[in-house]
């Protein structure tokens, strides 16, 4: 997959077959979508292409954080699994904001994408405050020769399909039913860093990873996950909030910290881990001791290894 910027002059040697949308969270929705582009693609002998923002279009038009379900990084990753050719990642500015619908149509998708066929979600906005919609996409993309398929609503137990149910659901530490929406188990990455070696001085040594602030966390609590260090897979618990037990004088820290429950003596500090979630244990509380807190841990983690007997 070879992945294109704004700002290049990239000139196709095929036509497209473009998905467009935000993507945030690659749900089974869009993995749908995708999936129709890229078999159109290659019945066509056309190239497929997935149009994608550098930035949440929220952050520009409404100078305000989207809690993202992935980040960039992992969002590339997903669609690059996926078979797809190419991805486009527009920069979303002011001035892009501003484009007519009409003039995204021509002026990106014909001009610059060379699309052929414009694939997308029966909700799609674009262009200028979000005047242009699928009736928009299909009359004025038939104008330029440019064929519209759209995909018609997904729903899961009587509810479509979408980021802002996903980020409802982690709100409250719903994970099985995320991960039903994911197609996948949601998950954390990040590169271990140094913490108070709390864990440690307990018996129990975890592995800290940094909180992103444009992500959407799932609520504080205790998780049963899986951890994916150096490609190898490993049981473990997972805990998310701000360890009220220990960390009076720094409530506002979010922490993510990961204890593997059947390995021990790995060397950790500076490697990049990557934390699915299967299932919220129980929700963060505040412990009247340490000697409490070992227990409830204890406890956490014979659950843990319940489910592997």
């Amino acid at each position: 997959m070879k992945i294109i910027k704004s700002e290049d002059n990239y000139k196709f040697e095929k036509r497209n077959v473009i998905a467009l949308g935000n993507f945030d969270g690659l749900h089974i929705a869009h993995r749908k979508l995708i999936e129709t582009a890229v078999s159109i693609a290659s019945k066509n002998n056309l190239s497929s292409l997935v149009y994608i923002f550098d930035i949440h279009p929220l952050a520009v038009l409404a100078n305000t954080k989207q809690r993202l379900i992935t980040d960039i990084e992992q969002k590339l990753e997903l669609i690059g699994n996926m078979g797809v050719d190419f991805v486009y990642l527009q920069n979303f500015n002011h001035q892009f904001s501003g484009m007519q619908p009409e003039r995204f149509i021509a002026d990106i998708l014909k001009e610059r994408l060379a699309c052929e066929y414009a694939i997308s979600g029966y909700d799609y906005k674009f262009g200028y405050m979000a005047k242009g919609d699928t009736k928009t996409l299909k009359n004025i993309g038939g104008k330029y020769d440019i064929k519209v398929k759209i995909l018609k609503r997904i729903d899961y137990l009587g509810q479509p399909v979408s980021a802002s149910r996903i980020r409802e659901l982690l709100a409250i530490g719903d994970i099985q039913y995320v991960n039903n929406l994911l197609g996948r188990e949601y998950q954390i990455r990040g590169t271990v860093e140094k913490g108070k070696s709390i864990g440690s001085k307990i018996g129990y040594p975890t592995a800290n990873i940094p909180i992103n602030d444009d992500m959407q966390i799932p609520a504080f609590g205790v998780y049963r996950t899986v951890t994916l260090i150096d490609g190898n897979r490993y049981a473990s618990i997972t805990n998310i909030g701000n360890n009220p037990t220990v960390n009076d004088k720094n409530a506002d820290r979010i922490t993510c910290e990961t204890h593997l429950v059947d390995k021990s003596g790995l060397e950790l500090y500076g490697k990049k881990i990557y934390i699915d979630f299967i299932k919220m244990i129980r929700k963060e509380q505040k412990y009247p001791d340490i000697e409490a807190l070992k227990k409830a841990i204890a406890q956490d983690i014979l659950l843990v290894k319940s489910y592997y007997k």
